[in-house]
């Protein structure tokens, strides 16, 4: 049986990075992973269970930063493989 009432932040990050790597904007990720936040800026896993908040936290103001990983810049010249 698929439950399709849980929303997990993990996967729904996951999912809006992809989105984005795909050119889709994906308004509706955006408002299930926002509907997760809670006090002082933490993440649950779901409504339901907390989860590992740190993880959720990361992965999900990844997805909503817009950016893609690696975030930093890469700061020395690219080596030549061998």
């Amino acid at each position: 049986h698929l439950r399709r009432d849980r929303n997990e932040a993990n996967a729904t990050a996951i999912a809006l990075l992809a989105q984005r790597a795909m050119g889709v904007r994906g308004t509706r990720a955006v408002r299930a992973l926002r509907a997760l936040q809670r006090g002082g800026g933490v993440f649950q896993f779901s409504a339901t269970d907390s989860g590992s908040r740190v993880l959720a936290t990361t992965d999900a103001v990844l997805a909503l930063s817009g950016r893609s990983q690696p975030v930093g810049a890469r700061r020395t010249a690219a080596r030549r493989c061998r």
